[in-house]
């Protein structure tokens, strides 16, 4: 489903897969890991740069600022015609 030919082969189901995996990611909150990185980070400011394979949000949910997402976010799409990038929930 992660793959542009897998978009390309059917655009539908892998729009219904993710609007799925959003649903379900909506019901979800940080652990205490989440927070505890959180925290971290606001104690180590200019230390610390949180970098994740996580596509949830999970992180931002729970305070951290200066996320990198590795492999993108359930959060954001991007047009495939014109390249405008729209976020869909924030978190």
């Amino acid at each position: 489903m992660a793959t542009p030919e897998a978009f390309e082969a059917d655009p539908s189901l892998v729009w219904e897969f993710y609007h799925y995996r959003r649903d379900v990611m909506g019901t979800k909150h940080p652990n205490r890991a989440h927070k505890a990185l959180a925290e971290f980070q606001k104690k180590n400011p200019e230390r610390f740069t949180l970098i994740t394979q996580n596509i949830d949000r999970l992180h931002q949910a729970a305070g951290s600022t200066n996320v990198i997402e590795m492999h993108g976010s359930l959060w954001q799409t991007q047009c495939t015609k014109c390249g405008i990038a729209k976020e869909n929930r924030t978190m």
